[in-house]
């Protein structure tokens, strides 16, 4: 994604607009344009990362990065693939284990996919949350055994911008 092409058009507008003006009003508008063009870039750079953020929050199925390259920008889809059940992560119920009832407020639009993903895997609401759960506590466990701060995907990724 090449952002001059966005900052080339608000430049001749700014321009077409101060060219009704005097001579002193257009080289000001002149100075002023050059001035803006790296701020314009960078906040298009920032609301197309705004964007990927966005889409992350409302999708559990791809994840979007901004990524700078020379010619500007692109953006990275990736398909965000649910980890497979491992056999210790499951707990036989018929082990004996006591259930307890609790109350768990969620966002309107985390339970939408829930109930999403729930349904694709024919299981009940309440039984792909446990399910669910059960992989989390599998996976935090390993996490701590292995340092997960020196092995985590995400400890390298550097997220934000420098002002």
């Amino acid at each position: 994604m090449n952002m001059s092409q966005y900052s080339e058009r608000l430049r001749e507008s700014l321009l077409r607009a101060a060219a009704m003006g005097e001579e002193s009003t257009q080289m000001v508008a002149a100075r002023l344009v050059e001035a803006l063009e790296p701020a314009v870039q960078l906040q298009g750079l920032a609301m197309a990362a705004d964007l990927a953020d966005e889409v992350n929050r409302l999708s559990n199925s791809v994840h979007v990065d901004v990524v700078m390259t020379p010619d500007g920008a692109s953006l990275r889809v990736a398909a965000v693939e649910l980890p497979d059940p491992e056999p210790e992560a499951w707990v036989d119920e018929s082990e004996g284990d006591e259930t307890v009832r609790i109350t768990l407020r969620i966002p309107k639009g985390l339970k939408k996919q829930v109930d999403g993903f729930a349904q694709a895997a024919g299981k009940s609401l309440n039984s792909w949350i446990v399910s669910a759960m059960r992989i989390g506590v599998a996976h935090e466990g390993k996490r701590e055994r292995a340092n997960y701060a020196s092995t985590s995907n995400f400890a390298s990724t550097l997220r934000g911008w420098v002002k």
